[in-house]
């Protein structure tokens, strides 16, 4: 096996570990690792902290292919943020841009979301996205069975 071959390897075993943190939040590890580096925000709004450990400082650098390769299934919306988390099923991301000390910067999934009828709010929608932006997001499926948001 030859030096890239081992490093890609490294890296995809790494994001594995990084993955089973995220959706395997109960196990022994997730919680040392959260009560450690990330206790009041998601693994991927954690910082590396004060002090990593090597481990924990080689999970972050897999952090990329996580965010990568996967999405949110929407369930209520209220744990999905609607910047910089891949929600959209077109894969586009929204950045958070020049909102910071605006009532947008805390806007949620669910609050774009009519709750009687789990549909988009469209006239919402378009008060703050353009029609492009509208439209990708109106065609992000919402499934009635669904109730709990979740990394897929």
């Amino acid at each position: 096996m030859s030096f890239k071959s081992l490093e890609t390897f490294n890296l995809a075993m790494l994001g594995k570990q990084g993955w089973r943190i995220m959706t395997n939040p109960e196990s022994l590890i997730a919680r040392i690792y959260k009560a450690r580096y990330f206790p009041r925000c998601s693994f991927f709004e954690s910082t590396l902290g004060h002090k990593p450990s090597f481990v924990w400082r080689s999970i972050c650098n897999s952090e990329f292919i996580l965010k990568a390769g996967s999405r949110w299934k929407i369930g209520d919306g209220s744990s999905i943020s609607v910047w910089n988390s891949n929600w959209i099923s077109d894969n586009i991301y929204l950045a958070a841009q020049n909102i910071d000390n605006s009532p947008l910067a805390e806007l949620r999934v669910s609050d774009c979301i009519l709750p009687d009828v789990k549909a988009w709010n469209i006239p919402l929608l378009q008060s703050i996205f353009d029609q492009q932006v509208v439209d990708h997001i109106s065609n992000t499926p919402l499934y009635p069975s669904v109730q709990q948001d979740r990394l897929v």
